[in-house]
């Protein structure tokens, strides 16, 4: 049979666990703090409408993905994308992602009433 033994030091002193844990994480916490100093965050400008004094709170997306504009039209997501394929539909793509102007889907939705 063996026998482990650990000791744990701070400076020249031999320390319990819960004393060298504290230590440690309040050495961690300072120089992380003294790096936090060195590079603060960037600033992260208003949005646009904040600058030009709109009111944000009602402020409606210009475009919505196809999951939401499926929700909002009360239809499958596969159905809106066929209607996209078809140009029943307006879109635009960004990449992979395909997004609805909000525009067409009030159009879509006066048209059905």
């Amino acid at each position: 049979m063996f026998s482990v033994e650990i000791k744990f030091k701070a400076g020249d002193r031999e320390v319990s666990l819960e004393r060298f844990a504290t230590l440690f994480l309040k050495e961690l916490l300072r120089s992380a703090q003294d790096v936090i100093k060195l590079h603060p965050a960037p600033m992260v400008p208003p949005p646009v409408a904040a600058q030009v004094g709109m009111d944000t709170r009602n402020l409606e997306p210009r475009a919505v993905g196809l999951k939401q504009a499926a929700a909002l039209l009360g239809v499958s997501e596969h159905t809106v994308r066929a209607h996209v394929r078809q140009d029943k539909i307006p879109s635009v793509r960004f990449g992979r992602r395909v997004l609805i102007p909000t525009k067409a889907i009030n159009d879509l939705t006066a048209m059905r009433a």
